[in-house]
């Protein structure tokens, strides 16, 4: 691994929640809301074993916080970012652990989203600031795929200035990538053209490609061993019942993240090029591709998706507290969809999702697929 890399930078719950107490100590919470925020954020972690159940405490914790949020947000200005935006970033997490609503945790990345294109991104070349940008990077771009709208974090001047003081760490590389494929999918529900969807497969093709430069860089940096099979136990089948008995492990939890969410950024590309293939009579898209055959293999999206599977336990050992299963539901969301498009050949692999959606909800993780 690359020198001067924070791995925390790969973590949703990482670096950004580490500046908190940094935040209240130098007085940038207007109204003391980060502290209701993070009361908020409390409450939701201890009250795990509610199974989903809102609890009072929680309740009453987080709508102050956002009560408090509301009413100081038309008086935000540059110097109150930081704390606006790390209040809403708790209340997000609180939201994923237990939501009040369905859509909750969307709306504050919305909010937090909008805020920080009013801000700029030179206020996030360092400090807290960066910090708090690159921890929630990754929800921002897991909601545009799930909106399947462009997102503004797909900018040039979003993609370089925030990273010209710090080395990005090769998830934050791999997000740059992977932030233009919203757009692509936001395309491709609008444009159905047969000329447009050449152009909109080829462009998917072409994201494809750099994926797998990434990929290439990573197998060189690690020599060749950035991840390794690994037989399961038997403590760990009889304690999960149905789980793969073949695992992933990893160096760490930075590289565990990137490359599931590497196979997810694939599968939803190659997913999408079926889509579009499927409704053409003709036969020319299936003839120009410049990626590799096994790729385009229509069975490849299934092998990814198992990838992803084989990952979970390594991402879910209790030692990874939040970091691990909180970073896991897009892709675990996108890996169970995959295997519900063809449920009579992957009943096996549906139940292997099931079990981890369990396992999430027992770690106090509510917002599980």
């Amino acid at each position: 691994m690359s020198p001067g890399i924070d791995t925390s930078q790969s973590r949703i719950c990482g670096c950004w929640v580490e500046v908190l107490p940094t935040i209240v100590s130098n007085g940038e919470s207007k109204d003391n809301v980060v502290p209701l925020a993070i009361k908020a954020l409390y409450q939701s972690i201890i009250k795990k074993d509610r199974m989903g159940e809102l609890d009072p405490d929680y309740t009453e914790s987080y709508a102050a916080a956002l009560a408090r949020l509301r009413k100081a947000l038309p008086d935000s200005h540059t110097s109150q970012y930081v704390g606006f935006a790390a209040a809403s970033m708790c209340l997000t997490l609180s939201e994923v652990l237990f939501p009040t609503t369905t859509d909750g945790w969307r709306r504050h990345i919305q909010g937090i989203s909008d805020l920080m294109q009013l801000i700029g991104p030179d206020v996030h070349r360092s400090g807290a600031a960066y910090k708090l940008f690159v921890g929630f990077r990754p929800l921002l771009v897991t909601e545009a795929f799930i909106a399947r709208k462009a997102t503004f974090v797909a900018s040039q001047e979003w993609i370089s200035i925030p990273f010209q003081f710090n080395t990005a760490s090769p998830m934050q590389t791999l997000l740059s990538y992977a932030t233009i494929i919203p757009s692509l999918l936001e395309k491709a529900d609008f444009d159905t053209a047969s000329p447009t969807t050449d152009d909109i497969c080829a462009e998917f093709e072409q994201v494809l490609c750099t994926l797998l430069q990434w990929e290439n860089t990573q197998v060189e940096v690690e020599f060749g061993n950035p991840y390794w099979a690994k037989a399961a136990t038997s403590t760990t089948i009889s304690s999960h019942g149905s789980s793969p008995s073949t695992l992933l492990w990893f160096p760490n939890i930075l590289f565990a993240n990137a490359f599931t969410h590497l196979w997810t950024f694939q599968i939803i590309c190659l997913s999408e090029i079926a889509r579009l293939r499927a409704g053409r009579t003709d036969t020319l898209l299936s003839t120009k591709s410049s990626l590799p055959s096994e790729i385009m293999n229509e069975d490849y999206v299934f092998k990814l998706s198992t990838k992803i599977c084989q990952s979970m336990e390594y991402q879910l050992q209790d030692e990874m507290k939040l970091y691990g299963p909180a970073s896991v539901l897009f892709p675990l969301r996108i890996a169970r969809a995959t295997f519900d498009s063809d449920p009579a050949r992957h009943q096996k692999e549906i139940s292997w999702c099931d079990e981890f959606v369990d396992q999430l909800r027992s770690k106090g993780i509510h917002l599980a697929p």
